[in-house]
């Protein structure tokens, strides 16, 4: 779930994920609605819809480099040498 699709999972009155009932706080993970477990369908456009805003979110992230340590060691050829 993201911006996108937030009001689609509050408009069916889903509330988000809470692992721990003794501890506060909520994680931005919603469950499909129950009807939709009784239903292929509606359930594949439900997961559709998670799986579409997991794409969205791959979108956003800066691909991962290597820290600035170990570019210097590459740089410099080190790494790559042999015994």
């Amino acid at each position: 779930m993201d911006d996108k699709n937030r009001a689609l999972f509050k408009a069916v009155a889903l509330a988000p994920f809470k692992p721990f009932s003794h501890k506060p706080g909520t994680l931005d993970y919603f469950p499909v609605p129950e009807a939709a477990m009784e239903d292929p369908v509606a359930l594949v456009e439900w997961v559709n819809q998670g799986v579409a805003a997991a794409l969205r979110a791959l979108g956003k992230k800066r691909p991962r480099t290597a820290p600035t340590s170990l570019r210097a060691c590459y740089h410099r050829g080190s790494a790559t040498s042999g015994p």
